[in-house]
């Protein structure tokens, strides 16, 4: 989705700069994005703590949130 392919590309700097952060040996090999899916949820519910247990970085892009939160 050429949507996706705009996402992934804003996203890459973010998370080349986090891997740095850690300091992961990636040597040579480079992080892609294989999986993004969508979550509508309504106002005052929460998603649980869960893994990605085969993820070497995942994390979440906010669209929009209510004013004022964390």
């Amino acid at each position: 989705s050429p949507t996706f392919e705009r996402l992934g590309r804003a996203l890459a700097r973010h998370v080349r700069a986090f891997a740095h952060a850690l300091e992961l040996d990636l040597d040579g090999r480079e992080l892609a994005m294989t999986d993004c899916w969508v979550n509508v949820m309504p106002r005052q519910v929460v998603h649980g703590l869960h893994l990605h247990p085969l993820s070497t970085i995942s994390g979440t892009y906010y669209v929009r949130t209510p004013r004022g939160a964390p």
